[in-house]
């Protein structure tokens, strides 16, 4: 093993949305728009608005606390599926139609760290950006929420074994589902599972000693 330089990193790791790209205020906040007007709401989320909102963990229940808001009474769950549902194929198409671009330096960091042979690692709780940032970029490791704000994990690490055959997945979660080790046997790329209250050290440890034998 080579020796490790104090002060350089060893693994460079990407959170998706808001870090790639400006995917809240460019991509999630017209995604909304878009399918509120296809729906026919007179609702539009302007830049003020929407931050304030981004305070509201996920995209559903920003919309559940919203509609409350502005008519009185919780959503029925089923508008709000059809919302939501709406809302990520606007922004699908925002994906797929180049509205959403990396951030200036994004791509010559990529770049420069897979030159350098640094291992580079998804991090994200969305199965959704999970998905978008494995069709267009190449990473050494992910590590993902067992229980996701949308999507499957196991879903993201049949696509990942599909699109990245090299990459692995550790899995980090605050349940104790498959504790039994069995999640290796549903999940050819799994090569961790960790609870999610472990200290970040030692996560961060893992993710190097992993990202590292790829």
């Amino acid at each position: 093993m080579e020796p490790q330089v104090e002060g350089c990193p060893t693994a460079l790791l990407w959170d998706v949305d808001g870090t790639l790209a400006e995917t809240e205020l460019a991509g999630h906040r017209l995604a909304f728009n878009r399918a509120f007007a296809e729906a026919g709401l007179p609702w539009h989320w302007d830049l003020e608005l929407y931050l304030r909102l981004l305070s509201i963990s996920g995209g559903r229940e920003r919309m559940r606390v919203y509609l409350r808001d502005v008519e009185g009474e919780e959503p029925a769950p089923q508008r709000l599926e059809a919302l939501q549902a709406a809302k990520q194929q606007h922004y699908s198409a925002l994906v797929a139609g180049g509205e959403l671009v990396l951030r200036p330096g994004v791509e010559r960091l990529m770049q420069a760290a897979a030159a350098a042979g640094l291992p580079q690692v998804i991090v994200t709780t969305s199965g959704r950006t999970a998905v978008q940032a494995l069709q267009n970029q190449h990473f050494d490791l992910i590590v993902l929420d067992l229980v996701l704000e949308n999507g499957s994990a196991f879903a993201i690490s049949d696509f990942a074994n599909y699109r990245r055959p090299a990459a692995q997945v550790m899995f980090v979660t605050n349940t104790s589902f498959f504790s039994d080790g069995s999640i290796f046997k549903h999940c050819s790329n799994a090569c961790a599972y960790v609870q999610s209250a472990t200290p970040p050290e030692d996560i961060a440890m893992m993710v190097t000693h992993y990202a590292a034998r790829v």
